[in-house]
């Protein structure tokens, strides 16, 4: 009798590693993740090991936009913002993954920053009527999750719009 531990989701923290990797500049553009045995440390073949293609999430901010966790943005930024369903209490029936990158917008935006703001400006007669600009998401993502609607209905879905890649004054 075979006996093997199954680990259904193992989050590897890479950040870091990733960081420093980003800093050296090397040419080499490339990641490897490896299985290896606990007791030889051979790398194992992931076909043997997993019953699926393992699921890789990566988030990535514009460059230097935050170093150390701080912003160096001046003017409307995206700003990372981790939704965990588990603390929203969400986790009962959303089963994977278990939050996600959601972002936000903020930041300030002056009249003259935004060219389809001009445009529209310049389009309607009252000026007076007009908002001035907010710094909002202009582009979403979609985020793919595995939700329990009942004891035997398990689906996995698409949700769209539910992360924001990037920001504008609108």
């Amino acid at each position: 009798m075979e006996i093997r531990e199954v680990v259904e989701n193992e989050n590897i923290e890479i950040g870091n590693t990733f960081r420093n990797w980003i800093k050296s500049r090397l040419p080499n553009r490339m990641i490897k993740l490896e299985i290896k045995d606990l007791f030889s440390y051979k790398p194992l073949d992931s076909r043997e090991v997993l019953n699926s293609a393992p699921h890789f999430e990566v988030t990535v901010f514009k460059p230097n936009q935050f170093i150390d966790g701080k912003s160096n943005c001046d003017g409307c930024c995206i700003t990372p913002f981790y939704v965990n369903f588990t603390e929203i209490g969400w986790n009962d029936w959303i089963l994977y993954p278990p939050g996600f990158w959601g972002n936000y917008c903020s930041g300030s935006c002056n009249e003259k920053s935004d060219d389809n703001y001009e445009i529209m400006k310049s389009l309607v007669t009252d000026q007076s009527l007009i908002p001035k600009p907010t710094c909002a998401p202009n582009y979403y993502g979609s985020i793919d999750i595995i939700i329990a609607l009942s004891s035997v209905d398990i689906r996995r879905t698409r949700a769209h719009g539910m992360r924001a890649l990037s920001c504008s004054c609108l």
